[in-house]
């Protein structure tokens, strides 16, 4: 499920399967409301996690004041 884009939220763009696992530790806590948190295909290495983020999320943070 995506989290409400018009309320705050944290997206994460995780490298591998090791953040991933991480994202998904932390979402099982019980202080943690795992409906604000979007979790997004991994991004197979550095690399690719830094042109994703600027071909794609930076562009939509910019969007938002």
């Amino acid at each position: 499920m995506s989290p409400n884009e018009y309320r705050p939220h944290l997206i994460v763009l995780g490298e591998d399967d090791a953040h991933r696992q991480i994202v998904n530790g932390f979402c099982l806590d019980l202080n943690v409301n795992p409906d604000v948190i979007q979790l997004l295909e991994n991004a197979r290495g550095w690399g690719h996690i830094m042109d994703e983020f600027k071909d794609v999320y930076i562009q939509k943070l910019r969007q938002n004041s």
